[in-house]
């Protein structure tokens, strides 16, 4: 009913439900905080720019792309040709025959004019992703990047720390808990995860840690922590619904928090920045030519 009566709002509401359903995003924060150029000519540059990036895998001939705005969020959903695959049906004589199904794949762009950071999903490797980014601060924001991409948007050590608070605001009425934390060593580069029994009230990460290591929570100087899960739970609050989230984020670029329900997303990323786990923009400072276009990609 709703996709008859109202077609804008249905297809509003499948684009976000993709959105919810996309498990890890890369991120970049060293991108120039501006109003995107969203126009029918810088979108057909984009469509063009992903083409060309997939074209030598024989993919992305034809390419299209949908966008959405929420709030200082920019969304770009791109559908590029993937490879081509071949299925057998009977046709109405009964006969088998063989069929080219040209399938899409999915490119996502989330764009934050306010932060100057950009998080993107894709099903591609680092290089590509990285082509990705630069095509579109090209097309979209009319000027290119660094060739270096920020060496970290994450950075999770100031939580070996047992005395550090995940400390929140009541008035947002939601609390915070680390569930489970993957460190490294220094000097050789072995990895342990160590996780919370979650049925004991009185359990910490800290005390899980101590106990796996045998050793004085303090000996974590030793570790890096390369990955966290960070337990949210949100109370009830006006028309927001009580719940539960855990989200993870992964040194140095890497965090599912965008596949969270929206009402959840600005609370968690506010304290993700508070934390000084969103390391917030780079250092460095994008290299941002004015009038570049896609002809540049």
């Amino acid at each position: 009913w709703t996709r008859l009566n109202y077609p804008e709002v249905f297809n509003t509401a499948q684009l976000l439900h993709e959105v919810d359903h996309l498990s890890w995003w890369r991120k970049r924060n060293d991108l120039p905080a501006t109003e995107p150029v969203v126009s029918p000519e810088t979108i057909r540059q984009l469509e063009h720019g992903i083409s060309c990036l997939l074209k030598d895998q024989g993919r992305g001939r034809l390419c299209t792309i949908e966008t959405y705005r929420r709030g200082d969020v920019h969304y770009f959903f791109a559908y590029p040709d993937d490879y081509s695959e071949t299925a057998h049906k009977h046709d109405d004589a009964g006969n088998l025959i063989p069929v080219v199904i040209n399938k899409t794949m999915q490119v996502v762009f989330a764009y934050d004019q306010s932060a100057g950071s950009l998080e993107t999903y894709a099903k591609l490797p680092k290089r590509m992703k990285e082509g990705l980014e630069n095509c579109f601060a090209a097309c979209i924001l009319g000027g290119t990047l660094s060739d270096q991409s920020p060496t970290k948007t994450f950075e999770m050590n100031q939580l070996k720390d047992p005395d550090f608070h995940l400390q929140t605001d009541p008035q947002d009425c939601v609390a915070a808990q680390v569930v489970r934390m993957r460190i490294a060593h220094q000097s050789n580069g072995r990895k342990l995860d160590v996780a919370i029994d979650r049925t004991n009230p009185g359990e910490s990460i800290y005390r899980a840690i101590q106990e796996t290591l045998q050793s004085d929570v303090r000996s974590l100087s030793q570790w890096n922590i390369i990955s966290v899960a960070i337990h949210f739970e949100f109370l009830p609050k006006a028309d927001r619904k009580p719940g539960r989230q855990t989200i993870t984020v992964s040194f140095p670029n890497t965090c599912n928090v965008r596949s969270e329900r929206s009402e959840r997303i600005e609370i968690i990323q506010k304290y993700l920045r508070r934390w000084n786990i969103d390391c917030g923009r780079s250092t460095q400072t994008a290299s941002h030519t004015l009038g570049a276009t896609a002809a540049t990609v």
